[in-house]
Formats: C-alpha cells, structure tokens, sequence
C-alpha cells in the first residue's frame, strides 16, 4: 500500500503542477483562442487532482483504491485546425510567449506519461491498472493537441508531424 500511496502522491504534484502551468499559461497568453485552450488543460489537469485526492483518502481510510471511474474521465479529441487564431496575410508569426508556452506545456506531458505508463507495473488492483492506463491515453491526447498547436504556431508546413503540402503537390 505504500508504494501506490507514493504513486498517487507524485500524481496529485504532478496534475497540481500542470493545473498551475496551464492556468499561469493562459494569462499571459495573448490570443483569446490561446488562452481558452490552455484552461481547458487546466480543467483537465483539476479533474485528474480530484481523482486522485477520492483514492488517497481510500487508500489511507480502507487500504483500497476505492470505485474508480475508469471511462468516465474527459478525453479530448485532436481537432483539424488550431486552437489559437490563424495570422492573416502578412501579420507577424505567432507570438514567441504562445510558442514557449506550448512547448513546455509538451514536456510537462511527456513527464507525465512517463509517470503513468512506469506506474502501471507498480501496483496489484486490476482496477489500479486500468485507470493508470487510461490516464496514460489522456494525457497522450494532451500530448498530441500540444504538438498539433505547436506544429501550427511555428508555421513548420507540418501538422502533427505530417507534411501539410509539398512543391509537387502544388
């Protein structure tokens, strides 16, 4: 019981830390479009807290993880366009800020994967796993709307990692 206890602790830190980020992230973020995207992961990241304070309070009261509701936490789908306002025609790229911040909010992401996908193999509950991994894919999600925004904000000609369009397609 004591390892799933620091395991739900590093994950409550972890979703406290990117509820923060995301929140700080969408007050400085100019674009209106931005700054709703980043609060959107903040409310995610608030969700995913709430979880994990329910089945800390379980495993310290009954020694159980408790009912988990594993299918029911919100999952975003990665859309076809940016989030954050496309510049018009001869306006200057996308703010720098707005590029830093979804790059870092990328690495908070991947740490927590990393997180979720090793902690997986640490605990018995089959219910314990199955929640593990479905966290897993959500912040996968994240990870991919991350680069998707990023991909669109730095102007690349890439969009998730594929070529938007080449000189022989033109």
């Amino acid at each position: 019981m004591e390892q799933s206890l620091e395991i739900i602790q590093t994950a409550m830190n972890l979703e406290k830390d990117g509820r923060e980020y995301y929140q700080t992230a969408a007050e400085k973020t100019k674009d209106p479009k931005g700054k709703d995207f980043f609060l959107m992961l903040a409310k995610d990241e608030e969700e995913h807290m709430a979880l994990f304070t329910t089945i800390y309070r379980s495993l310290k009261e009954k020694g159980t993880w408790g009912s988990l509701p594993a299918g029911q936490l919100t999952k975003r789908k990665v859309q076809s366009t940016s989030i954050f306002d496309k510049k018009e025609a001869g306006e200057t790229k996308a703010d720098v800020g707005d590029i830093k911040a979804v790059e870092i909010a990328i690495g908070k992401e991947k740490n927590a994967i990393d997180f979720f996908s090793q902690s997986i193999d640490k605990v018995d509950e089959k219910d314990a796993k199955a929640l593990l991994k479905e966290l897993v894919e959500i912040e996968e999600g994240h990870l991919n709307l991350l680069k998707g925004e990023l991909s669109a904000l730095s102007d690349s000609g890439f969009w998730y990692d594929f070529q938007e369009f080449t000189v022989e397609g033109m």
